[in-house]
């Protein structure tokens, strides 16, 4: 069994302004910075979720490098971490659940190469 801390922001999913569109492996990212690969959890019209070995700043702009499930490199995004969450598996293995906003490119341009890459034709908006 896996357990996962409270958020450190406790209404998380109470503030979603839009729908998360999970991933499902369809695409995954490589951190720059941190030279680290990590796993995209969903993606939204705002920005995306993804599980990282790392624990990324508040506040701090990361450049990913963005792939589809054939390892193909497709495009690059900067986003800024906005909160995060621990995981810690049955093992004792710990990971970092990491939500980022979009910065560049940003609103649906983000969007639509992140829907590419995943395949996923329906639009994530809410009205």
């Amino acid at each position: 069994m896996t357990t996962v801390t409270p958020h450190t922001h406790p209404k998380g999913d109470d503030r979603r302004r839009t729908r998360r569109v999970p991933v499902h492996g369809r695409a995954f990212a490589h951190v720059l910075e941190h030279s680290e690969d990590v796993v995209i959890h969903d993606v939204s019209l705002g920005g995306f979720l993804i599980e990282s070995r790392t624990l990324f700043r508040p506040n701090a702009l990361h450049q990913f490098r963005v792939a589809a499930s054939d390892g193909q490199w497709k495009t690059m995004l900067t986003a800024m971490s906005l909160h995060h969450r621990t995981k810690v598996a049955e093992d004792g293995k710990t990971t970092h659940l990491v939500g980022l906003a979009f910065v560049e490119p940003i609103g649906e341009d983000a969007l639509k190469c992140l829907k590419t890459l995943v395949g996923h034709d329906t639009s994530v908006v809410s009205y």
